[in-house]
């Protein structure tokens, strides 16, 4: 029994290194890699890229409506003379960067997504209560059953555009996918970020310059950037 403990304390320390090794990796390239070409792309690594944003599909901004690719929501409820944050959502569909070189596919199962704000909007209760918008609520862990009908709420996006020019950052590795019809690499191996385990896949509207000068970019995510 002794010695299976043993064992396992071991493990979980080997990986807790493995993850702290890869963790300080993906951070040194965020902060002084230069962003690598995607047709020139490693397997099995950290890495940082730019390009444009292609859709692979698309769906509506929830209050804006808008045909995006991904988006940040912040709601905010204003009763009286409170203000409180209501709760916050992100949403990401899978998509192709394009950087001229070649593309790669970007799948994270969650996101770390850094965009700047749109106008902000201010609804009353019955805004919120449409069937898309209570799903997408629920769906995030917001307390619907808290919705206070003589309230007032703002909300705040964040959109990832078709053809919005992005810097991702996440872990590198190939995938043998089917064609899209792209023209590149249609039926052979396609370079694809992912979130590192535990962690986020970063995309970003401002480049490695704007976020090492701008850290409340990242909230309070700097030192922690690719693990919750």
């Amino acid at each position: 029994m002794a010695l299976g403990a043993g064992a396992s304390g071991l493990e979980a320390h080997r990986r807790w290194r493995a993850r702290k090794r890869l963790q300080q990796s993906l951070r040194e390239a965020l902060t002084h890699a230069a962003p690598i070409p995607l047709g020139a792309l490693a397997r099995g690594g950290p890495a940082v890229a730019t390009g444009l944003v292609v859709p692979l599909e698309t769906m509506r901004a929830p209050f804006s409506g808008e045909e995006v690719v991904g988006f940040r929501l912040k709601l905010t409820a204003f009763s009286g003379p409170r203000t409180y944050q209501f709760g916050e959502a992100t949403r990401v569909l899978p998509f192709e960067l394009d950087d001229g070189t070649g593309r790669a596919l970007i799948d994270g199962a969650s996101w770390l997504v850094v965009l700047p704000p749109e106008p902000p909007r201010e609804h009353d209760v019955s805004e919120l209560l449409t069937p898309e918008r209570m799903q997408l609520l629920e769906r995030e862990g917001m307390p619907t059953q808290s919705l206070v009908y003589s309230a007032r709420y703002g909300s705040s996006e964040r959109l990832l555009r078709p053809g919005q020019r992005v810097l991702v950052a996440g872990l590198v590795e190939h995938r043998q996918l089917p064609g899209r019809g792209t023209g590149y690499r249609d039926a052979g191996w396609r370079p694809v970020f992912t979130a590192p385990p535990g962690g986020e896949v970063l995309v970003s509207a401002y480049d490695q310059a704007e976020l090492r000068e701008r850290p409340e970019l990242l909230g309070d995510l700097p030192e922690e950037l690719f693990w919750k």
